[in-house]
């Protein structure tokens, strides 16, 4: 970068900056708007009222990540520093996070999954494999169980295969004819 070029490159970074700032304010905004339609939603339970808010904060927080690591790439290569080595070392690096994290990002769209297709919510009883119980709390990475016996079971959502939810179940009678 020479002298004669600074002024380039000051529109470059300002105009970056202003973006991403115009980014994560479009972020915020449209998940305060999700979060207050959520908020005025009457016949929804509680609990999926808390599911759902979970959902949106957690998408908040990703678009928020992404926003700002493409700012931070883009302000790098903005001022002359050579990208090509530090996108290479994040790949590596990211595959290395990944391949080690790998329980935890199964967990992570395990719970995403559970709360966007409202398997079970919170106050449910279900079973999972063999642990069943009442639902008391669903994280994007677990969810906590109350068994009869007191016992609290955290089961990781990348774990859940097969569930029984005995509150949505059918109530069905057995009707003999004469």
């Amino acid at each position: 970068m020479s002298w004669g070029t600074l002024p380039v490159h000051l529109i470059h970074i300002l105009l970056i900056a202003a973006l991403s700032v115009l980014g994560l304010a479009l972020v915020y905004v449209l998940s305060r708007r999700a979060l207050s339609h959520v908020a005025s939603l009457k016949h929804v339970r509680e609990a999926r009222r808390r599911q759902l808010v979970t959902l949106v904060h957690a998408l908040r927080w990703v678009a928020n990540v992404v926003i700002l690591g493409h700012a931070l790439v883009m302000l790098l290569s903005s001022l002359g520093v050579n990208i090509i080595p530090l996108l290479t070392s994040a790949g590596v690096a990211g595959l290395a996070i990944s391949l080690g994290a790998q329980s935890l990002i199964r967990d992570s769209i395990g719970g995403v999954l559970v709360l966007m297709e409202n398997q079970y919510a919170v106050g449910d009883t279900i079973q999972i494999g063999t642990v069943s119980g009442q639902v008391e709390a669903i994280t994007l990475r677990t969810t906590q169980l109350r068994a009869l016996d007191g016992s609290l079971y955290v089961v990781p959502n990348g774990e859940v295969r097969i569930i029984a939810n005995q509150t949505k179940k059918e109530l069905r009678a057995p009707v003999e004819s004469a």
